[in-house]
């Protein structure tokens, strides 16, 4: 299939419009035809990348028969802000601690707040799943650590720490109501929306 893959790489890289029926292609690649994808992705335009990476996400919400994950997963690593952050919704029912490193590396160092804010939403289902001791006690522990250190990093940028409280209040640790009761009362109104949430 792999002539045939690239073929349609480039027809939806370069056609006038996405088509929404040409993407189902990319549901459960092969690894030759990932290798493709991966080193023909990053030569398309950004709008484009973007634009794909959005109709997937949207596909994936109404089809659970699909699954793009391989391409989501080189998604996090796209050098575009909007692409990693749609990626990371792609995954969003991916429960494999392959995705927990990745997503604790975009929540600390990534540029964009708003990957970074996507990222520690994301974050949230792995502290439910240790509360649900159906995850690693360790893996769990590095979740919340990440979560925990982006809280109390006062030049975050408040979207950030306002998903990080809301995906921490899955733990049941006695100090989690401390930090959802300041959110509570702090100054910022959409503060006060996420501790409500939370």
């Amino acid at each position: 299939m792999s002539k045939a893959f690239k073929e349609m790489l480039d027809k939806i890289a370069t056609g006038s419009k996405v088509h929404t029926s040409q993407l189902y292609i990319f549901s459960r690649l092969d690894q030759k035809d990932l290798q493709i994808f991966q080193q023909n992705w990053p030569a398309i335009p950004a709008q484009r990348r973007r634009d794909i990476m959005q109709e997937l996400v949207e596909i994936c919400e109404a089809n659970f028969e699909v699954s793009f994950d391989p391409v989501f997963f080189l998604g996090l690593g796209d050098e575009d802000a909007q692409v990693r952050a749609s990626a990371i919704n792609g995954l969003w029912e991916n429960e494999t601690i392959a995705l927990i490193k990745p997503l604790i590396h975009l929540l600390r160092n990534d540029p964009a707040s708003q990957v970074r804010a996507t990222a520690a939403s994301a974050l949230g289902k792995f502290v439910y799943l240790r509360e649900l001791e159906e995850l690693d006690q360790a893996q769990g522990l590095l979740v919340e650590e990440a979560l925990l250190a982006t809280i109390h990093q006062p030049q975050e940028d408040d979207e950030v720490r306002r998903r990080a409280i809301e995906a921490i209040s899955y733990s049941g640790e006695a100090n989690i109501i401390d930090i959802i009761e300041n959110a509570y009362y702090d100054d910022n109104e959409k503060m006060q929306v996420s501790a409500i949430f939370a």
